[in-house]
């Protein structure tokens, strides 16, 4: 039989449409394999090469970065842009960079930016509803500290900005939602007895100033308000004076929702946005049923206490 096959064989590598048959195969398997190669190695030297931070418009550092890229005109030579509702930079600008990807050079370093926009996934609040939007950002042999500098640098720029007043955050479903601005509120306008507000405000800018104090008596440098009232007696617009005069933002967490747990709490404070006052409303809720250990709430008392051990005392913070 094998005899048979060599016979065959040599009848047909006589005929030159099986030989170019034969040629055609083996060349596509040469390519097909070189095409694979190169695809290892281009992988390879990718993930050597390249450094890459991806962020979505859930995150403050989407807009610093925005912010960075429209003061240093890094994208100003992109050709495909799309009309946005100015949400790229706080309103600056009417166009924006569109989906895809841009390349731009900075610091003598090949650069690009990746945007990618998703119109079924939905981010903010009800009132302000807009598409899931990822940035990626790459450079080519750089290091992750300079992306992380571009972010920093933007958030600088975001501070230093006039602004009309505090930036409100909300914290909903994992992570702090950006609301907008909200406008100033002078300490003046709020009417006290006895200078109360005035005497909070000067608490808090000493606080501010005496970490130093804190550290040389070993004691936590951390610092809460309660302010209680009926509604509609001041308690808010208080904080947005105090936010106002201090050139903070106000983080608010709402801890009557029934959703929320403990460590959801913990987590928020732990990642709530610097330079914030954060008020957290509706305190007495989690005493509710508390001795009758019926509590209606998903915080539990032990959980708001050990929550509070935990924030970042440069945040601040004012219950309510």
């Amino acid at each position: 039989m094998f005899d048979s096959f060599q016979i065959w064989l040599g009848q047909m590598m006589l005929n030159d449409i099986f030989v170019g048959g034969i040629a055609l195969g083996s060349i596509g398997i040469v390519m097909a394999a070189a095409r694979i190669f190169a695809m290892m190695v281009d992988r390879l030297v990718s993930r050597r090469a390249w450094v890459r931070l991806t962020i979505d418009n859930r995150s403050a550092a989407y807009r610093h970065l925005c912010l960075w890229m429209e003061t240093n005109r890094v994208l100003t030579g992109v050709k495909h842009v799309r009309a946005t509702d100015n949400e790229w930079s706080n309103g600056t600008i009417d166009y924006a960079p569109a989906p895809g990807r841009h390349w731009f050079v900075m610091g003598g370093r090949l650069c690009y930016l990746r945007r990618e926009i998703d119109e079924k996934s939905r981010v903010g609040g009800a009132s302000r509803q807009r598409p899931m939007e990822t940035l990626e950002v790459g450079m080519l042999f750089g290091g992750l500290s300079v992306i992380q500098d571009w972010i920093a640098e933007g958030a600088h720029i975001a501070a230093t900005r006039d602004r009309r007043g505090p930036m409100l955050h909300v914290f909903k479903e994992g992570h702090w939602d950006d609301v907008g601005e909200i406008p100033r509120r002078s300490i003046a306008s709020v009417i006290d007895e006895d200078h109360r507000a005035n005497r909070v405000l000067d608490d808090m800018r000493w606080f501010y100033n005496a970490s130093e104090w804190y550290s040389a008596r070993g004691v936590p440098w951390r610092r809460g308000y309660l302010f209680h009232g009926p509604p509609g007696t001041g308690k808010s617009s208080l904080i947005r004076a105090l936010a106002s005069e201090l050139d903070l933002d106000i983080a608010a967490l709402d801890i009557s929702r029934r959703n929320l747990t403990d460590e959801d709490l913990r987590e928020g404070l732990m990642s709530a946005p610097c330079r914030c006052l954060i008020s957290i409303e509706d305190v007495d809720a989690v005493f509710t049923g508390r001795d009758a250990g019926d509590r209606r709430y998903g915080i539990s008392f032990s959980g708001l206490l050990n929550a509070s051990m935990g924030w970042d005392p440069k945040k601040g913070g004012l219950w309510s």
